[in-house]
């Protein structure tokens, strides 16, 4: 019995899967642990055992003995973080071994998305207090910092987050805490109108990248022509630090390395790629709030035969390494914490 589901399972199968079974069955049956049940075909008598197994998730102990049994469908159609992570606990506790692989490589193939990014997160912390699982759950931290760095990145984003999981504020928190730690960063971009682009350039939406927030800005500038004198006019890309239409007065501070920017072409796939700063470290501060980059050659950009731009939009993506930062006005985690109060 698993708590109020009960399981029809043969002996032997669980002699055979779990090692806390087979000691269990070896020894002698206490009258208790036994019921008598009459079969009126053959007139004989059979005998049933029952076991309560409890503080699981019920459905989860359902789905893992079916699949002892030989019954899979229902192991095939589980997509819940929270129910595979039962049956791993379960598996660790009975001491069964077989079903682990199956259901770690269900763990790390299923898609981690907003609605089930609490359950995830979750189940990495349930799994981290187990010997056995800890690589299962780094990977669902990893792969929970990833998705969460990759789509909470404006406040409107955080702030739908927070309320619609006000419930589980200590995850919701950790969530938050977990992104500020990222070190690398990745920022991607999308940019309309280029052939008209003028002036002071376009600047992306606010996002939050290691716990700060940054933007990232394209303009088209001249630049000299090597051994010329001639000006040619490229596309330029700058990572700004801070967001100075919420926050003029920027006090943190932080230093970041390996700065990269890049452009999609649409055509191969691939990227065109600046080389990385030969600077090694570049530090950001109220003194210093961005850092541009020459991308391509402007005719480059707006020739649609070359790839890059396709209905009058360009793909940049920044890459960057946070070394080291100051929070003093890391609004962010402080922010989250304050609505879930």
């Amino acid at each position: 019995m698993c708590e109020d589901v009960p399981v029809v399972i043969h002996e032997s199968c669980l002699v055979k899967e779990s090692q806390y079974f087979e000691a269990r069955l070896s020894k002698h049956w206490k009258r208790d642990d036994k019921t008598f049940c009459e079969n009126s075909d053959s007139k004989e008598l059979s005998l049933t055992r029952s076991f309560q197994i409890s503080g699981f998730n019920p459905q989860s102990s359902k789905i893992l003995f079916e699949q002892l049994k030989g019954y899979t469908a229902m192991m095939e159609k589980c997509q819940s973080f929270d129910l595979l992570t039962e049956m791993l606990r379960i598996c660790d506790f009975y001491a069964i071994f077989k079903p682990i692989p199956l259901i770690t490589d269900k763990i790390n193939k299923l898609p981690i998305n907003i609605y089930n990014l609490v359950d995830a997160f979750e189940s990495g912390e349930k799994l981290a207090v187990i010997e056995m699982y800890k690589a299962v759950s780094h990977d669902l931290f990893m792969r929970c910092a990833a998705f969460a760095g990759g789509n909470l990145v404006s406040w409107q984003a955080c702030l739908s987050f927070v309320v619609d999981n006000s419930c589980n504020r200590n995850a919701v928190v950790n969530i938050f805490k977990l992104i500020s730690e990222q070190q690398k960063c990745s920022i991607r971009c999308r940019f309309s109108n280029i052939e008209s682009l003028k002036g002071k350039g376009d600047r992306s939406p606010d996002c939050m990248r290691g716990g700060l927030i940054w933007s990232v800005n394209i303009l088209k500038q001249l630049r000299a022509k090597e051994r010329s004198h001639a000006y040619e006019e490229y596309l330029t890309g700058y990572l700004c630090f801070g967001s100075p239409s919420r926050h003029p007065s920027v006090t943190s501070s932080c230093v970041v390395k390996n700065l990269s920017f890049s452009v999609y072409n649409h055509n191969n796939g691939s990227s065109h790629v600046t080389e990385k700063l030969h600077e090694d470290e570049i530090r950001f501060s109220k003194e210093r709030l961005e850092q541009g980059l020459w991308l391509i050659p402007w005719t480059q950009v707006v020739n649609s035969n070359d790839g890059f731009n396709k209905d009058d939009e360009i793909l940049v993506e920044v890459n960057f390494e946070i070394v080291e930062k100051n929070l003093a006005t890391l609004d962010s985690v402080r922010i989250s914490e304050d609505l879930i109060r």
